[in-house]
Formats: structure tokens, C-alpha cells, sequence
């Protein structure tokens, strides 16, 4: 793990996935399959799978969802990663996905 200014840190986990949070608690985690989820300060939130399907979470919790597959059940809210120490910024809590739009 290291750490960055105002408490920012980047984390490798075991599995290979990389979670890196910013002094202002926005994060993003990269798996090792190339699947990412970034988290923004207000709650907004994007993940974006490594076969294309993606979602798009705004603060208020409407939705844009896009699966190849044709499925568009609502999407799970991602994990807050695990605050490695005090002196680690908080990570942020996704906002909870409630009206799909479009």
C-alpha cells in the first residue's frame, strides 16, 4: 500500500485488483480482468465490464444501463473498499441505483 497527500492511498489486493482513493474520497477499483468502478465525490458512480456492458449511477440514483446481453436487471451497487489505516482517506459510498432512465 502506499499513501499520497491528505490521506490518499493505492492498494493492490491480494487477487491483483488495484483500489486507489483520493484525498476527497472519490476511488476507483480495477479488477484484474480489466472490469473498473469509479466512484465520484457526490456519490456518482461508472462501471465498466471488459466485455463492454456498462453502467452509469448519478447522485440522485437514475441510471443508464447498457448489457449485450439484453438483461438490464438493476445493477448492484459496488463494494466501499476497506480503509487500510486511520490516517487513510474515506472512501466514498456509492449512491444506491433507483429509476433506470431512457
Amino acid at each position: 500500500m502506499t499513501m499520497g497527500e491528505g490521506g490518499a492511498w493505492t492498494l493492490t489486493e491480494a487477487d491483483g485488483d488495484t483500489i486507489t482513493v483520493a484525498a476527497d474520497g472519490s476511488w476507483t477499483k480495477t479488477e484484474r480482468d480489466g472490469d473498473t468502478v469509479s466512484v465520484q465525490p457526490d456519490g456518482s458512480w461508472t462501471k465498466t465490464e471488459h466485455d463492454g456492458d456498462s453502467v452509469t449511477v448519478k447522485p440522485d440514483g437514475s441510471y443508464n444501463q447498457v448489457e449485450h446481453d439484453g438483461k438490464a436487471d438493476k445493477p448492484d451497487t459496488p463494494d466501499v473498499p476497506a480503509k487500510p489505516n486511520a490516517e487513510a482517506a474515506n472512501p466514498v459510498s456509492p449512491v444506491q441505483p433507483t429509476k433506470k432512465l431512457g
